[in-house]
């Protein structure tokens, strides 16, 4: 993933964070239990990221920058990366490949969904959607790694 954090508008990479444990927040400004689920990462955050922990926000909210930059500000959560989603809708309504949506290249179909990165940068848990585990299970796994 090599993208612009869009908020402060500087490159952005994975490649950034290797040797850190990276969580992937896929989530949008409309979406009530992303919301909702905020303050929570917020205390993942405060907690383990002296220890290795990053956050990465992909909002889902390319069709609304000013909705997706409001909220990032109101659930105080500017604290760490972010990013849009990078959806063409063009492209979709077309059905032809959209290379820049880094929802697709994650296969997420719902949210929120997280997705946990180890320091070598592979995939090591998925919670939130339909197929992963839940929040608390993403405590745990933390606890363990960075305890």
């Amino acid at each position: 993933m090599c993208i612009r954090d869009s908020i402060n508008d500087k490159p952005l990479s994975l490649g950034d964070f290797k040797g850190k444990y990276v969580i992937v927040d896929f989530w949008a400004s409309w979406c009530v239990p992303c919301r909702k689920g905020n303050p929570h990462l917020i205390r993942l955050y405060n907690t383990y990221n002296n220890k290795g922990l990053e956050i990465i926000g992909v909002s889902d909210d390319d069709s609304n920058h000013g909705a997706w930059k409001k909220a990032v500000e109101q659930d105080k959560i500017g604290i760490w990366h972010h990013v849009l989603r990078g959806l063409n809708m063009d492209l979709r309504m077309k059905n032809l490949p959209n290379p820049e949506d880094i929802s697709e290249k994650y296969g997420i179909s719902s949210l929120p969904t997280k997705i946990l990165i180890d320091p070598t940068g592979k995939i090591i848990g998925r919670y939130g959607d339909n197929n992963g585990g839940s929040d608390q299970d993403l405590d745990k796994k933390l606890e363990e790694l960075l305890k």
